[in-house]
């Protein structure tokens, strides 16, 4: 081979080195913004499920605040009829 063909193989192999480099980088790009996107997600998700606990808990603790009243009420009820009775 002459110089110039030899030159010329290694320049050609060099750019489908550097194209690979290239595709390889949005290759990176593409997964690195596609696991944001997904870490983004699971944050909201995470948020979404902590406001979700938070009103679940507060809604068991008016549950139980209103089943003392309900209890409260039947007793003064029945102590109401007791002494209506007698």
């Amino acid at each position: 081979m002459k110089k110039r063909e030899v030159f010329l193989s290694l320049k050609r192999d060099l750019a489908k080195a550097v194209q690979a480099s290239f595709v390889a980088e949005e290759w990176v790009d593409h997964a690195l913004s596609k696991s944001q996107d997904k870490e983004t997600k699971r944050a909201a998700a995470d948020k979404a499920l902590d406001e979700v606990e938070k009103r679940y808990n507060e809604s068991l603790f008016h549950l139980a605040e209103a089943e003392r009243g309900r209890k409260s009420a039947e007793a003064a009820l029945g102590e109401a009829e007791r002494q209506a009775e007698e």
